[in-house]
């Protein structure tokens, strides 16, 4: 089944990354979806922000409780002036 492990934001810090984020959280349409013997919703999401998040696919969002999965880092204009943080929300809080 997969390994449960707890993480904090300490060793973000400890690194000097950043432990939040200013930004917008735009959903887009969720898909119903067959994953570890259950069904569950997975909802794509983006996450608009103007300063540099320092996150990759192995970092997750909580935004109000609930729990954004991410998928890709984009900086579009190549210019370091805003980037788009695809996301993933499943229900179930499994990815």
């Amino acid at each position: 089944m997969g390994q449960v492990r707890n993480y904090t934001t300490a060793n973000r810090t400890a690194a000097g990354l950043p432990i939040s984020s200013t930004g917008r959280l735009v959903y887009g349409a969720g898909d119903r979806r067959f994953a570890y013997e259950m069904h569950d919703l997975e909802t794509p999401a983006k996450w608009y922000t103007t300063t540099d998040p320092q996150v990759d696919e192995s970092d997750l969002l909580v935004v109000a409780g609930s729990i954004l999965f991410v998928q890709n880092v984009n900086n579009p204009d190549q210019l370091s002036r805003y980037w788009i943080i695809d996301l993933r929300v499943y229900t179930r809080g499994l990815q």
